[in-house]
């Protein structure tokens, strides 16, 4: 194991930071095991079995083929209309699949695939929030999805691929959410109505946040990745 050390702004300052390097968090996945690395204690199980720990983008990561996920029981990494983001990897030839989602039956935050590209949706009558661009592309893709808070207004959400903005907000629909707390996160499927619905292919890097993340921050974590 090797260790990587970074200085700026202060050369002869070489006293590591007091906080995590994760502690803006709500949990953090990479994948090399079903560990949370946030230290909020988030490690998740098996719901039905699914390979992990197998070569991915950045070290090891998640090899779905459509019979399996992982779950985290009785977390809501956010409730209501509260600020959020969601990034990770992703590589798939499937041209439409669950990536994540938390909630319960009837209001949930899930992100997806379909042929047009990354979406959210948010519950049976809930508003959704379409986006632009290939996933199923046998590629290793970079997906950031964020809510500002503040208010319940769907159309505040942006989709980022590969640190572009990819929103199609003619294919959305506006209108209030209140994701729920106290279900289950899962990831490589969704929080649906009747079923998990799993997606095929590779995940890496699944990283949660209650901050809003802008197109900056987007741009670069895909770059720097």
């Amino acid at each position: 194991q090797k260790t990587i050390t970074a200085y700026w702004g202060n050369e002869s300052n070489q006293t590591p930071p007091s906080s995590p390097i994760w502690s803006d968090y709500e949990g953090v996945w990479h994948l090399n095991s079903r560990d949370d690395s946030s230290g909020n204690g988030h490690s998740a199980s098996d719901e039905n079995s699914i390979p992990i720990a197998t070569a991915s983008l950045i070290g090891n990561g998640l090899n779905s083929t459509g019979s399996g996920n992982l779950v985290v029981s009785n977390f809501s990494p956010v409730s209501g209309a509260g600020s959020r983001s969601a990034s990770l990897w992703i590589k798939s030839t499937s041209q439409n699949g669950r990536i994540l989602g938390w909630g319960d039956t009837s209001n949930w935050w899930n992100l997806s695939w379909d042929t047009q590209g990354p979406y959210i949706d948010t519950g049976n009558t809930g508003p959704r929030r379409q986006g632009n661009g290939t996933i199923g592309d046998s590629n290793w893709n970079h997906l950031l999805v964020s809510y500002p808070g503040n208010n319940a207004d769907m159309n505040q959400t942006r989709i980022y691929l590969n640190g572009e903005l990819a929103d199609a907000p003619g294919s959305s629909s506006n209108g209030s959410f209140a994701t729920a707390s106290g279900g289950a996160f899962r990831v490589g499927a969704n929080q649906n109505v009747s079923a998990v619905t799993t997606m095929t292919g590779e995940l890496d890097e699944v990283r949660i946040s209650q901050n809003h993340r802008g197109p900056a921050w987007a741009k670069f974590s895909y770059e720097n990745q």
